[in-house]
This record gives structure tokens, C-alpha cells and sequence, in this order.
């Protein structure tokens, strides 16, 4: 089953079909193209940048002439939806992500302006099993669970951008540091984190050093990115995060009653 299927289930377990558009779209990675033949209309991402708001390939052959952040792609979407008078009783938009899904959903919830721009829909973003996060300051958790600034000698790239506020991307960038943290804080961002997702040696799981200063794994990465947003004092009592007993890193877990209570019963 492909993601398109996993967010079907859901829309069927809660009942919600006619109440539903689904829409799912596909970001292509550069090594995924050997078996295609694209038009000059695809575009596609070098290395999964896609996942971080990077801009499109633009390749030597001019194939793809025109570079776009993959971002600015979904922003189209929206609006295009949004805006295309078909559906007047649109009140609310779900962005959900999991895993390389979920750091798009991640970093796109913080540095986007369509919820500031769209105010006739209200936005809500779910966060699903990432490998990283994007942090709001240079802290990262110690042993002891406190946050420290690490030891960055063997990692001095640690809090870049897409794990940090640093050297920002262009898209990101559009927004600034502290834009996007006031949007970290206080837009309508869920994280879902699988109970059983602590699998060390998934070939998925993201091992660089400042990924690993994140945590060992992705259920304790999230748990320590979420004690620590909700540190800040702008972030309020919200309590958006649920840990799911019995799921790993499974695409499926959208499907769940925890999940689906997330995405529909608001």
C-alpha cells in the first residue's frame, strides 16, 4: 500500500468520505528517475532535499528549465484548492507527514505563510515519526535529560538549517529565525510518534551527527523535541502530541483512532 491508500483507511474508519478531499502529492528523488522519462513539467529533488523546502533539480540538459522549492509546491496546492471556488464549505486544511513526510510537515508548519495569508481556513499540521527535527534554539538533550549546547567540535554544522535555525535555506529564509519561531510556537502543530518506533538500526533512520544529537532514536528524538517546544513560554498548556502504543515507524498509524481523532475531531 502506498500513502494514498494509508489516508484512505482513515477517511473510511472515520467516516468522513464525503466530507473529504484527499490529496497526496508525489516528490520525485533524483535517483528515481532513471526508469522515467519526464516531462519539462516534473520536477524532482536531488538527494530527498525535497522534504526540507529545497528548490527542484534544474539539469544540465534543460529538461527541467525552471527550479522550484518543493514547498512553494505545496503552497500552490493549497491555494489552488483554496482558491478555486469548488469547494465553499472548506473550513480546514490538514497537512500530515510521516516519516521523510513528517520532517516536510516539520520544518513546512514552521516557515510557511499560507496560514497567515488563507485566514477564511484554519490550518492544522501533524508531525508524524521524523528523524529530525527543526529546533528552535542550539540546545540539544544531554544524557541527563536537560538541554545543553553540545560539544559541537566533531559536528559544527549541528544547528543548520533543516535541523537548526542557522543558514536558513531560501525559502526559510523568506520567513527569518524568529518568524518561524513564533509560528513553532504558536500555529496548530501535532506530533504523532509511534510507541515501538526505537529501532536503531533502520537503514531510514538519519545517523548523521546532527541527527544522532537529536537522540538514539525517532521515539525518543520526539520526546525530547516536544519537552522542549513546550518549554518556551509562547507555546502555552497546548498539549498536541500523542504517543501510540503498539505502532513503529508504520505509515499506516494515520489510520489509527488516536491518529484519526487528531486529523477529524476538531
Amino acid at each position: 500500500m502506498n500513502y494514498y491508500d494509508y489516508g484512505e483507511e482513515a477517511v473510511r474508519a472515520a467516516h468522513e468520505k464525503k466530507t473529504t478531499l484527499l490529496i497526496t502529492p508525489r516528490y520525485t528523488n533524483d535517483e528515481d528517475m532513471a526508469a522515467m522519462r519526464p516531462s519539462k513539467e516534473f520536477l524532482y529533488w536531488r538527494k530527498a532535499e525535497w522534504k526540507d523546502g529545497y528548490e527542484s533539480v534544474r539539469d544540465e540538459l534543460g529538461v527541467q528549465p525552471a527550479r522550484m522549492s518543493s514547498y512553494e509546491v505545496m503552497d500552490s496546492l493549497i491555494e489552488a484548492v483554496v482558491n478555486s471556488g469548488r469547494f465553499p464549505n472548506l473550513h480546514r486544511i490538514v497537512v500530515a507527514g510521516h516519516s521523510a513526510g513528517g520532517q516536510f510537515v516539520d520544518r513546512y508548519s514552521a516557515v510557511s505563510p499560507l496560514p497567515d495569508l488563507l485566514t477564511g481556513v484554519r490550518f492544522r499540521f501533524i508531525v508524524m515519526n521524523p528523524s529530525s527535527y527543526l529546533y528552535p534554539d542550539n540546545l540539544r538533550p544531554a544524557q541527563d535529560g536537560s538541554f545543553v549546547v553540545p560539544d559541537s567540535s566533531a559536528c559544527p554544522g549541528y544547528n543548520r538549517y533543516p535541523k537548526g535555525l542557522t543558514e536558513l535555506n531560501t525559502y526559510a529564509r523568506a520567513a527569518g529565525p524568529e518568524r518561524i519561531l513564533q509560528n513553532m510556537l504558536e500555529r496548530d502543530i501535532v506530533f504523532l510518534l509511534g510507541g515501538d518506533d526505537t529501532n536503531m538500526e533502520d537503514p531510514d533512520l538519519d545517523v548523521s551527527c546532527a541527527g544522532n544529537l537529536q537522540g538514539k532514536y525517532r521515539l525518543v528524538r520526539g520526546m525530547y523535541y516536544i519537552g522542549h517546544i513546550s518549554s518556551f513560554p509562547g507555546y502555552g498548556g497546548k498539549k498536541s502530541f500523542s504517543i501510540i502504543r503498539g505502532v513503529g515507524h508504520e505509515g499506516d498509524m494515520i489510520s489509527t483512532a488516536e491518529a484519526r481523532k487528531w486529523v477529524f475531531e476538531w
